[in-house]
């Protein structure tokens, strides 16, 4: 699974435009962040958005598009020692992109639980990620 997380996050760098996207940075809480605290980067283009995360947990990475500029929907894989998963996310940004602001979003996803806790299950879960970028 973390070879998986490592390809997809590769991919999306390099499939981004670099010359015409605009490279944010922000922290916050969350699926979409990595856990309770964390860093996330983002390279946006257009209506795309490409993320990657670093949290406190584990990474996250994710691939949104901008139905309007204010609201996105995407898709994302997260994963830690203990915790791995997928699901779909709605975003809702306080300022419109690529401006720096507040942004909420709702995640749903499959997530696995190892069993580091004494259970090995899967279950559909759903989070609310939240933040800042700059």
């Amino acid at each position: 699974m973390k070879r998986r997380i490592w390809l997809l996050v590769t991919m999306l760098l390099f499939t981004a435009n670099t010359a015409t996207a605009d490279v944010r940075h922000g922290f916050g809480a969350g699926v979409q962040y990595a856990g309770f605290f964390g860093y996330q980067a983002s390279v946006q283009s257009g209506r795309k958005n490409f993320r990657f995360g670093l949290g406190y947990i584990g990474v996250s990475t994710g691939f949104d598009y901008f139905i309007t500029p204010r609201v996105a929907v995407g898709i994302q894989a997260f994963g830690s020692v203990f915790i791995y998963g997928s699901g779909v996310n709605l975003n809702y940004y306080f300022s419109p992109m690529p401006s720096a602001g507040w942004m909420i979003g709702v995640d749903v996803g499959r997530v696995h639980l190892s069993p580091v806790f004494g259970e090995d299950y899967t279950e559909t879960a759903s989070f609310i990620s939240a933040g800042y970028r700059f």
